[in-house]
């Protein structure tokens, strides 16, 4: 079990743990970082790390996740901008963090296969005709 309580509080990665400052998540304040002058360890505030304290949105992102991917894949076609990306794959490089960009085009998929779509605009065709042969 962790003592996320001692590790909020830790007074070698916090100036003044017992106090409230918000500047201490400002890159620009000097509260920023350590009392030492050194960078702070990301792991020295985690309030949403794990067990009772987890985000309480991490779930219901998830879950949402499982139900919009398909609707936007079914609803949408991706393509490269370029077409060679399709064949040739951009190098990932490990040691850093930059990913390659690779521009895409979304198009809107029209799903004609509702029959009641189909229905609906045949009948606004023959209500049209009718009116036109009525005058």
């Amino acid at each position: 079990m962790l003592n996320f309580n001692a590790i909020h509080k830790d007074p070698n990665e916090w100036r003044d743990p017992e106090k409230y400052e918000p500047d201490r998540f400002d890159p620009k304040s000097p509260m920023y970082l350590r009392p030492d002058g050194k960078q702070r360890n990301p792991f020295s505030f985690c309030p949403f790390f794990g067990g009772k304290r987890i985000c309480l949105g991490k779930t219901l992102a998830e879950f949402m996740t499982v139900f919009t991917l398909p609707l936007v894949l079914y609803h949408f076609q991706f393509e490269f901008v370029d077409p060679e990306h399709a064949i040739i794959k951009p190098n990932l490089q490990l040691a850093t963090f930059k990913t390659p960009k690779i521009p895409m085009r979304i198009k809107t998929i029209r799903k004609i296969n509702k029959p009641s779509a189909v229905a609906e605009e045949a009948e606004d065709k023959s209500t049209k005709e009718e009116a036109v042969a009525e005058c």
